[in-house]
């Protein structure tokens, strides 16, 4: 899936113009049809929801208030874009242009090109899965691309969206528990359908301040990209309460997880942003619960940005292979560690919840101690802690570090 904006970005489109409808130049674009001929009924059925639409208005061609009304009944189907070849009309009326700026429906011209190039060049990208293969292939680079530019940054995010703003930018990182690797066709209908019905929900306009927005797809989950033009703290606290209190809060989130990164201005920082939006994600996935901004995520900050290092890998891999070294019981071990933690260091939780007596686990505690070489409980209890952070946090990101 791509978005109007995507296809403005191509070189041809280049001399297109925007004469209405600007505020949703970030819709979805599914399907691309030319319209010619039909009437009320006809534009009904014909014209579905983020359909872009190309025609010359050739059948109202003499008759303004008929040509209108096509208009209308466009937009009322929320198609993704109108665009007219100037032969017949190369302005709209008032009406039209409020028309498609409270609906967000962009209205545009152009002159020189055929129809059908434009109706092929759409299809060619829609087939191409832009929305899952280019948008993997952004991220990747912006996120781990060390030698990049602040330009060059800005040059790849345009990408996704060539209208976003650069005084202010924002990332939340959105996943479900269950996709721990790359997005299944299955799963990806999901996400789509979470972009198709809360793109219109996402505030546009906040305190005399414009927002643009887009979702892209990337590895086990999707980034929302939200820009500003302004770099007012309050602005963007306000734009991100709001987003938490009546957006992430909708029921079509449940069972998905929202991370959300520390705002930045300008480019130069996104990689920083991106990966926030990711640990975050995985520190509420962790934590079972549906948000965690950055900021709040203690601990985890610092070991999900290191987790695939060299140092991290031998101490994680050090305590595996001490649990492993008994002849028999490694997995029961492991097993008893991670419940252990999950319930705070509670024996009676935690035999409760494995089905073992009390004993058993004060057992295994001491045989994990002894195995570690530590006779301290809070070293002990701090190791086990990031043992087990360790552990589950590299489940959902090694699909973001493996090559």
């Amino acid at each position: 899936m791509a978005m109007v904006s995507t296809f403005l970005s191509q070189s041809l489109f280049k001399d297109f113009r925007i004469a209405a409808g600007r505020s949703g130049l970030h819709n979805d674009v599914h399907s691309t049809g030319y319209f010619e001929w039909e009437e009320d009924l006809d534009i009904v059925k014909n014209f579905p929801r983020g359909e872009f639409v190309v025609t010359t208005l050739y059948a109202a061609k003499d008759d303004a208030a008929f040509a209108n009304r096509c208009l209308k009944l466009l937009i009322n189907n929320h198609v993704a874009a109108i665009a007219i070849k100037d032969l017949y009309y190369d302005d709209l009326s008032d009406d039209i242009k409020n028309y498609a700026d409270q609906h967000h429906v962009p209205i545009l011209f152009f002159s020189n090109l055929y129809i059908d190039d434009i109706i092929v060049a759409i299809r060619n990208e829609l087939s191409d899965n832009l929305h899952t293969t280019l948008s993997n292939s952004i991220f990747q680079a912006l996120i781990f691309d060390r030698n990049q530019n602040a330009l060059e940054k800005e040059s790849l995010l345009r990408k996704i969206n060539s209208f976003f703003y650069s005084d202010t930018v924002l990332a939340a990182y959105i996943s479900k528990k269950s996709d721990t690797t790359a997005i299944s066709p299955a799963a990806m209908s999901d996400y789509n359908k979470i972009m198709e019905e809360l793109r219109d929900v996402i505030p546009l306009q906040l305190n005399d301040t414009a927002f643009v927005h887009s979702f892209a797809a990337y590895k086990r989950g999707m980034f929302l990209i939200s820009t500003c033009n302004t770099v007012n703290d309050a602005v963007i606290k306000a734009f991100q309460d709001e987003m938490r209190s009546k957006f992430f809060t909708q029921e079509i989130f449940d069972g998905y997880q929202v991370g959300i990164g520390n705002p930045i201005h300008g480019f130069a920082d996104i990689s920083s942003l991106l990966l926030e939006a990711i640990f975050a994600n995985t520190s509420c996935t962790l934590e079972e619960d549906r948000f965690a901004k950055f900021a709040d995520i203690g601990i985890d900050a610092l070991l999900f940005a290191h987790c695939y290092t060299p140092y991290y890998d031998k101490y994680y891999g050090e305590i595996l292979d001490a649990l492993s070294s008994t002849e028999s019981g490694s997995s029961a071990l492991i097993d008893t560690l991670l419940h252990y933690v999950y319930y705070g260091g509670n024996i009676e939780k935690t035999a409760n919840a494995m089905f073992q007596h009390k004993n058993t686990i004060r057992y295994r505690i001491n045989k994990i101690s002894t195995l570690l070489h530590i006779d301290n409980d809070i070293k002990l209890n701090s190791t086990l802690y990031l043992f087990s952070r360790l552990h589950y946090g590299r489940k959902y990101l090694q699909v973001f570090y493996a090559e």
